[in-house]
């Protein structure tokens, strides 16, 4: 809808990478905030099971900063072709399926 208003190609193409870095961030704080409580029940339950003795929760902030990574990287290239199309694509035929 931005085309119709005059938006530049830059324009719509920007709004379409935000829109996916803020998702992606979105979903990779839930999941950390998931991930921390999960992985300290899951330590204790396989080590009580195995070693008779929970294992160390040891968090990585490595780990953390590697899945930030995979995620940023993901939505980069999952956003770009949507963003080119809808660049590449008519006002008329947008204002269509609206």
């Amino acid at each position: 809808m931005t085309r119709a208003i005059g938006a530049s190609d830059g324009s719509v193409q920007q709004i379409f990478m935000i829109e996916g870095l803020f998702i992606g961030l979105i979903s990779w704080l839930i999941s950390l905030g998931a991930a921390l409580p999960f992985t300290y029940l899951l330590d204790n339950l396989v080590g009580k099971a195995f070693l008779k003795a929970p294992l160390v929760y040891d968090f990585s902030l490595t780990g953390v900063l590697i899945w930030l990574t995979i995620v940023v990287v993901t939505v980069v290239l999952s956003c770009y072709a949507p963003a080119q199309i809808a660049v590449q694509t008519s006002v008329r035929v947008l204002l269509a399926y609206e």
